[in-house]
Parts: C-alpha cells; structure tokens; sequence
C-alpha cells in the first residue's frame, strides 16, 4: 500500500505542475486509485483446470503444451470438488487439499517449488487425525501417528 499512497503523490505533484484544474485531478486520482483496487486483482488471478487435463513430464506439469501455473480440481460425481492442487511454473506450489466423497477433508498440505514444506495432516473419514508430518524441503522431520 505505500507503493499506492507514494504514487498517488507523484500524479497529484504532477498534475498540480501541469496546471490542471480540479476536476481533472479527481478523475484521475480515480483511475488510478480503480487500477491500484484492480491490480491485484489481475495479479494474482490463476488458470483453474480440471486435474485429468493437465499432463505431468518428470516433476513438472504441463496444460496445452505449456509449463502450467494455477490450480487442478477433480470433482466427485456430484459435482463437489475432492482434490485441489496449486501449480507456479509446472511445479507443485501451495496449498494442496484432498477430501472424502463425504466432504470430510482426507488430507492438507503445502509445497514450495515442487517439495512438501511444512505441516501436513491426513484423516481418517470420520474426521479425526490419522498422522501429521512436518516436512523442510521435502524432507519429512517430525512423524506423529
């Protein structure tokens, strides 16, 4: 946001230099304020597919030929998703979750450039803990069952 407050200042000295009257300044104090509120927006906006689209070659993932960054679903019968993975540059990146038929979650967990990394829990179906691993860098440090 201090980036935004910062450059909100530059157009209003610069317009302020260009001896433009006041209700010019405000609309375009109000196209860029709209286009800081949209950025993000745009930024951080994903692909979502279907898990049975996207190919996988070696540790990377690939949607119509190309390195793929978003996220898979695969739904249930039923139309409720069971599997969410998130992808950055074909590798495994994010939060990845799995549930039951149910809806009980089955099993979340994240990684980091294509390596589990920290806490991932699996449960049984009726909802309660089966185990939880600590990963660093795809390495599994702590073990509890």
């Amino acid at each position: 946001m201090r980036i935004s407050c910062n450059l909100l200042h530059v157009v209003a000295i610069q317009a302020k230099e260009a001896g433009m009257n006041d209700k010019s300044k405000k609309g375009i104090l109000r196209l860029i304020v709209l286009g800081i509120l949209l950025l993000p927006m745009v930024s951080y906006s994903q692909d979502t597919i279907t898990k049975s689209d996207y190919k996988r070659i070696g540790d990377l993932v690939y949607y119509n030929d190309s390195i793929f960054s978003g996220i898979a679903i695969k739904k249930a019968e039923n139309g409720q998703i069971i599997v969410e993975e998130h992808f950055e540059n074909g590798l495994a990146h994010g939060l990845w979750k799995e549930w039951y038929k149910t809806g009980e979650k089955k099993f979340e967990g994240a990684f980091v450039n294509g390596k589990n990394d920290g806490v991932w829990i699996q449960w049984f179906a009726d909802g309660k803990i089966q185990r939880k691993l600590t990963f660093k860098n795809g390495q599994i440090i702590l073990n509890e069952e």
